[in-house]
């Protein structure tokens, strides 16, 4: 990527300790620093999706400055304790802290070229800063009980987490912000100490806490398996929001948020003697969300989803091949929408179903060789939406309709393996409004271990391997991302 690079350092240790047979303490500790990132920076679909004046855009095309930089670094120490208590009943507690931070230092489009021009892009600079510190602790009890032709294992948790995040959001503004001209860039026109970053400023200071409790029990009548879940959570959280432009401040806001809900989730398989194990599962699921509504002026429901899916499993009896197969429905509602034009007027009138199929199988050819292949299709539809009420009926941006992988691992020796693999993707709109579709893509990607000893083993991969120049996903016409150039990493694994 033209004008940045990428350093990370990651530390990962553990360290398991028995003080008894029956109790085990592990202690984690992840840390991860990466000083210097890729930012995220939006490309218009003129010069990217079409072709342009002046042709279409490398895949390292930049729309950012040297000015621009983010930076991440993510502390998270945790304990986990198991304790089997007796033959029949055990107890498990995870205790972990998060410390994270951002910063960046980016660019969106503002409303993408100048008039026009295809080639002169209408910028705005701006930057955050993040922080966030967070507690969660989750307590389990399971229990083992035989009656005369039923199994149970009985599953009871109480989970609880505390959140404290900021966030400072500050914007140049269009006029505040040098143009770019993608035919021949220049990546070095902002002056730091003369950005005018105070056109708008927002800040935020949000609380939150999370309590859920949830049992579930999961039943085994001779080949007939059936799990049955309940969970409840309650969420609160107060959000203190202040919004300014040039220094002056214009709205200074609390917005307090609580609200409780009951999921639940019911499942059943059935393993037949052939290896065949039909299945069907309902579950539901709970997201509380941060802010407050546009047109109410209310802080934001939960955005809740409903799922069912269904399917068949197989397993031969050599074990060297399996498959899946399985058909979904997916409805999310009170999805936050967002106006056209003010990206910052939000309301919750959003919903979209998914429906879709996914068939995978894996099969040995021989002790030297395995292969697997995978298909997913995906039919999408936003079926609500006040603000943009045209959209209905259209497939939400950035969701692939068409997946496909097909990997092979070839085992040359006992200590190395070597593997290859084609990844397709078709299907994808260049915005809700479904005004046009990206064209599909296939990519090869290699790679390939080896044992120094039993302690010691060092495996590298190429991503992309032929370097294909393409798109990878667009909110909008103006705001696109060529897909990763051709990635290599190499990387040490011991063992102890």
């Amino acid at each position: 990527m033209q004008t940045t690079e990428e350093e990370r350092t990651l530390i990962n240790p553990s360290l398991e300790w028995r003080p008894t047979e029956d109790v085990s303490v592990l202690a984690n500790l992840f840390y991860q620093d990466d000083p210097e990132m890729v930012p995220s920076t939006p490309l218009p679909a003129v010069g990217t999706v079409y072709n342009a004046s002046y042709g279409k855009l490398d895949s390292d095309a930049y729309a950012g400055d040297e000015w621009n930089h983010f930076s991440k670094e993510v502390l998270m120490p945790s304990v986990t304790v198991n304790w089997a208590i007796n033959d029949k009943l055990t107890f498990k507690h995870i205790l972990r802290y998060t410390d994270a931070e951002a910063q960046q230092r980016n660019m969106y489009n503002q409303e993408g070229f100048i008039t026009g021009s295809d080639k002169i892009l209408n910028r705005v600079a701006y930057t955050t800063d993040e922080k966030m510190n967070n507690w969660t602790t989750d307590n389990q009890l399971a229990y083992q009980l035989d009656t005369a032709n039923t199994s149970h294992n009985l599953l009871f948790g109480v989970e609880y987490q505390e959140t404290d995040s900021s966030a400072t959001y500050y914007d140049a503004g269009a006029d505040g912000t040098p143009n770019l001209d993608l035919s021949n860039p220049d990546f070095s026109q902002i002056d730091a100490g003369t950005l005018p970053l105070d056109i708008y400023r927002q800040k935020q200071d949000i609380e939150q806490s999370q309590l859920g409790f949830y049992l579930q029990d999961e039943m085994q009548w001779q080949d007939l398996t059936v799990v049955a879940g309940l969970r409840h959570d309650k969420f609160d959280s107060t959000t203190e929001q202040t919004d300014a432009s040039k220094g002056a401040v214009y709205s200074n806001k609390t917005i307090d948020n609580s609200a409780s809900k009951t999921s639940g989730r019911l499942a059943a398989i059935y393993d037949f003697d052939n290896g065949f194990s039909p299945y069907a599962s309902y579950s539901q699921s709970f997201q509380p969300v941060v802010g407050s509504n546009f047109v109410t002026n209310k802080a934001f429901e939960p955005t809740t989803a409903d799922q069912l899916e269904a399917g068949i499993k197989y397993l031969s009896p050599d074990r060297a091949t399996q498959g899946t197969l399985a058909v979904f429905d997916i409805t999310q509602k009170n999805v936050v929408v967002a106006d056209e034009i003010s990206y910052r007027s939000q309301t919750q009138t959003g919903e979209i179903t998914s429906k879709g199929f996914e068939v995978s199988g894996s099969h040995m050819l021989s002790d030297w060789v395995d292969i697997a292949a995978s298909y997913s299709y995906t039919d999408a539809e936003i079926t609500e939406d006040e603000f943009n009420p045209d959209v209905v009926g259209n497939t939400p941006a950035q969701t692939a309709k068409h997946k496909a992988t097909l990997w092979a691992d070839y085992y040359a020796t006992d200590k190395l393996t070597l593997n290859a693999g084609v990844r397709y993707e078709d299907g994808m709109q260049l915005d809700k409004q479904n005004s046009d579709e990206l064209p599909s893509v296939t990519l090869v990607d290699i790679g390939g271990s080896y044992q120094i000893h039993p302690m010691l083993t060092v495996g590298a991969s190429i991503n992309n391997l032929f370097d294909k120049t393409y798109v990878g996903t667009c909110y909008d016409s103006n705001n696109c991302w060529m897909g990763p150039e051709r990635q290599m990493s190499v990387s040490l694994k011991a063992n102890f």
